[in-house]
């Protein structure tokens, strides 16, 4: 249950808020809708920092009153997190396990059992953070990516504890004033971070921690022995302004969001509102306390910990995005089956009398070292292998090596920026990629080629045919500069001043993937304006097709039955007139792509064009650059 804290006779009273579990309910159920991909809950993800708070608070409340007893135990509290939190999450991590074995390729099974140990310490976070590459599964195909949270909160509940026992002899006023600093300090960093490594502020505790200290603020708050008790105009007016600060982060935020940033203060200090001044007597409070809200609140946990799992393994057992009714069905599943693990398996472990204190230490104990150890097996088998056969493996090695060559090709790290081989820096210091000494046997050509790494692929294409381009662009990089991040615009103010007075560059090369917040009106003609000033003819490639999944087809040996999918762009023919019209040469992909080999994605000898779902191999790229030069006037002239 939830508590409050409330000051009387120097003591912490505790009494159980039913609208703080119907707050919890106002969390979860967006985090549900957003991973399930519905549009509209485009920031659902904010529901997970509403759960920050909710535990800072929480956890904060019950530390206070056990120090102000005199009775704050460290085993005691750590016997109350791990009856809290280790049971649902066993449970989750056990049923996993033989789906996985089932239904993931080797690549993807070697990382669920990377994951697996991870979550056993409490370090996923930091794991999905680490984790990078082209050969990176898919974020909605990871099936314990959500723990992430768990082990923030985890590694929270380790320090704050250790943190109150060593400052507490200071006085209530050093502790609120050091936590004061962590809070600025955490702040600062998540707004820099947000910019400037927005992996690493996503997942880790020093950028998350802010949140959470949000709630630790509200729990000292309540222990104030002359807190003065809040009006009822302020009480409705203020949680009232709570739940919409909430509801207007989970409907107008979207992944394009800078998080956790200043932004994020939009539902963090929403979730304040609502725990300090909503109550029985109020229009929030009364609605978070309804018995529907109650009812998801109480089993929310158990929810966010199911609703993951199945959005996951349907989209790698069906190998396409799940339609909106399976998406709906596996929504309430997930609330069905956190009804029973919360009745079933959580209350139980919550019990004193039911399950003792030794048996829940050595219960962690062994199921942390069994799920420890299996992690470590199926991640040194390497996905446990053995159950591929060779056609699987062999496809499995094919795509690795055509991946390395195609990092050699795109020169990545040198000429093509990416943030887990070098840092900006260092790329800009090494970048020297227009001339032709290291490449003499390519005739250089007066084309600039930039944006992310679609555009290597047009570099790597261009190379395979004898052409030598001057090549600069990120991964990820978008052409639109109110979506560029600081290390892109680095990247292009770098461009800008290498060509803006060199006179033998005639062309400039745009090609990116395009989301659908770029595929607008505005944003195209923003990027229009700023790639104008560079004072070179634009020639913009549209997107290329996709080959959805394409190592899980690969690796089931399901080839036939794989089919392209065209980019947003080709359906929107008021994107590419409007670029027209702005004097922009467009080279349709699609059109090009497709003369190759009727569209298919390998050759008759099963020679692969694409190395992933949009990106060409080595194989690939060097037919597209013939194709390309073939029947596209501007690069025929260029290769004459």
């Amino acid at each position: 249950m939830l508590c409050s804290a409330t000051f009387a006779r120097q003591e912490i009273v505790m009494t159980y808020r039913p609208e703080i579990d119907g707050l919890r309910a106002f969390a979860v159920l967006p985090v549900i809708f957003f991973h399930a991909g519905f549009e509209i809950f485009s920031g659902g993800f904010v529901g997970v920092d509403v759960f920050f708070v909710i535990s800072g608070y929480l956890i904060t409340s019950i530390i206070l009153a056990d120090i102000q007893k005199g009775a704050f135990s460290i085993v005691h509290f750590y016997e109350r997190r791990m009856r809290r939190i280790l049971p649902a999450l066993f449970l989750i991590v056990a049923v996993s396990i033989p789906v996985a074995l089932l239904y993931l390729v080797q690549d993807d099974l070697k990382d669920f059992f990377q994951s697996i140990t991870a979550v056993s310490v409490f370090s996923s976070n930091i794991l999905f953070w680490l984790e990078s590459g082209y050969f990176e599964t898919a974020a909605e195909l990871k099936p314990l990516l959500h723990t992430w949270s768990l082990a923030v909160e985890e590694q929270f509940y380790l320090l704050f504890p250790l943190f109150l026992i060593i400052t507490w002899r200071l006085g209530k006023k050093w502790v609120v004033g050091l936590l004061s600093l962590v809070f600025i300090t955490s702040l600062a960093a998540a707004q820099w971070g947000s910019q400037n490594m927005p992996e690493a502020t996503f997942y880790l505790l020093p950028t998350r921690g802010w949140e959470l200290c949000i709630g630790a603020f509200i729990a000292f708050y309540f222990a104030k022995k002359d807190r003065v008790a809040p009006n009822v105009w302020l009480s409705q007016s203020a949680s009232l302004l709570g739940l919409l600060m909430i509801a207007y982060a989970v409907f107008a935020f979207d992944k394009n969001t800078p998080f956790p940033s200043l932004y994020a203060l939009v539902p963090t200090v929403g979730a304040a509102l609502i725990i300090v001044f909503a109550t029985q007597s109020t229009l929030a409070g009364k609605l978070l306390s309804s018995k529907i809200f109650v009812g998801v609140g109480l089993i929310s946990y158990s929810a966010y910990l199911w609703h993951y799992i199945l959005f996951a393994f349907a989209r790698h057992i069906r190998l396409e995005e799940p339609g909106v009714p399976l998406l709906l069905s596996l929504s309430a599943a997930s609330l069905v089956l956190a009804y029973c693990s919360w009745r079933f398996v959580e209350q139980p472990f919550r019990r004193k009398g039911v399950i003792k204190r030794s048996k829940v230490f050595t219960f962690a104990l062994i199921g942390s070292v069994s799920f420890f150890t299996i992690g470590l097996v199926g991640n040194f088998t390497d996905g446990f292998a053995g159950k591929f056969g060779d056609a699987q493996s062999r496809k499995r090695v094919e795509l690795r090596k055509d991946h390395e060559r195609r990092s050699d090709a795109v020169r990545l790290g040198k000429c093509q920026f990416n943030s887990k081989v070098v840092d900006i820096d260092t790329f800009l210091a090494q970048w020297d990629c227009k001339g032709d000494d290291s490449l003499p046997e390519l005739k250089r050509i007066p084309l600039i080629v930039t944006g992310d790494s679609h555009s290597a692929d047009k570099v790597m294409a261009l190379k395979a045919n004898g052409l030598l381009p001057l090549q600069i662009g990120g991964a990820g990089c978008s052409l639109v500069p109110s979506k560029m991040s600081n290390d892109c615009k680095k990247i292009y103010d770098k461009l800008y001043q290498e060509v803006k007075d060199d006179d033998y560059y005639e062309y400039l090369a745009l090609s990116a993937y395009f989301t659908k917040d770029e595929l607008t009106v505005e944003a195209i003609e923003e990027m229009i304006v700023f790639w104008k000033k560079f004072n070179k003819k634009i020639i913009f490639f549209t997107g290329m097709p996709a080959v959805p999944r394409l190592r899980d087809h690969l690796q089931k040996n399901l080839m036939p039955v794989i089919n392209f999918r065209m980019d947003e762009m080709s359906k929107r023919p008021e994107i590419i007139n409007l670029l027209k019209s702005a004097g922009v040469h467009i080279v349709d992909t699609k059109s090009i792509f497709c003369k190759i080999n009727n569209c298919k994605f390998y050759m008759k000898d099963g020679t692969l064009l694409f190395v992933e779902d949009t990106h060409l191999s080595v194989t690939g790229a060097r037919l597209f650059g013939k194709a390309l030069i073939e029947n596209d006037e501007i690069f025929r002239r260029m290769a004459q």
